[in-house]
């Protein structure tokens, strides 16, 4: 048997890590994608008492998402992997029959692929379910992220168009958020949410400090803005997969590392 990667041991494992996660956040999770149902509840609750009439929920969906996104992205991680830095806890999953690559694999699965389909599949039947039986709530937008972030940038020429639709530039920012928390979820022993962002803000106060420097001994050069955005789009991606590799990096690092 392959000590690295047996695909019958991993699928074993992949079934248990997601039972598991499903019995640690999986509750947690639907609940906070269907933030537009609360969201546009509240609303006309709150229209009724004030104004005597219901009103049209009009734009409101947007910020439920995008908060519904956050919260997940940032919790999930360390509801269901923050264990692994508890001694008793930890201990029980190192010893777990499975190689670290497939522990590795399983955890990048769940959390970038299997999560994001289920709280996508949630957040869609929810706001399809209020358009479809409350006027007021507007028709159905679950797609308008994606609309408005290619609006943004559709007029835009640029050597590396597919960062820049809509789909595809939310799903790249869940996937480093997701992995952002979750190395500060298997890293930090405390207060994982909270040192997580502590480390960005010390990384951005860098990489802010470091682009300064540049800025202010760089030539000033006359360039079109279609230059410009060309420059900025093919950087944007470099930076994108530099993260991205460094993030996956980390993760498999601490996880080969991780004693007790």
């Amino acid at each position: 048997m392959n000590k690295t990667f047996d695909f019958k041991r991993f699928g074993k494992y992949f079934s248990y890590d997601l039972l598991s996660s499903w019995r640690k956040a999986g509750v947690s999770v639907i609940v906070t994608a269907l933030l537009p149902l609360w969201f546009f509840f509240i609303y006309e609750l709150i229209c009724l008492v004030f104004t005597g009439y219901f009103r049209p929920f009009n734009h409101g969906n947007l910020p439920a998402y995008f908060i519904s996104f956050a919260v997940t992205a940032i919790m999930f991680p360390s509801r269901v992997y923050g264990h692994l830095t508890k001694k008793k806890a930890g201990s029980d999953w190192i010893l777990l029959p499975a190689s670290k690559m497939e522990k590795y694999v399983s955890m990048i699965l769940v959390t970038c692929v299997v999560l994001p389909i289920v709280w996508f599949a949630t957040i869609c039947a929810c706001d399809f379910a209020l358009s479809s039986f409350f006027v007021d709530y507007g028709p159905f937008a679950a797609f308008k992220p994606f609309r408005i972030m290619d609006k943004l940038f559709e007029n835009i020429s640029t050597d590396v168009p597919f960062i820049f639709n809509g789909l595809s530039t939310i799903y790249i920012s869940w996937v480093c958020n997701i992995l952002t928390f979750t190395l500060g979820a298997i890293f930090f022993r405390k207060n994982k949410v909270v040192y997580t962002f502590l480390a960005l803000f010390a990384i951005g106060l860098v990489f802010t400090i470091g682009l300064g420097i540049v800025a202010d001994h760089s030539t000033a050069l006359t360039v079109s803005g279609e230059d410009i955005m060309n420059s900025l789009n093919t950087g944007s991606v470099i930076i994108y997969c530099v993260e991205i590799s460094l993030l996956l990096f980390g993760i498999f690092y601490r996880i080969k590392t991780l004693k007790h």
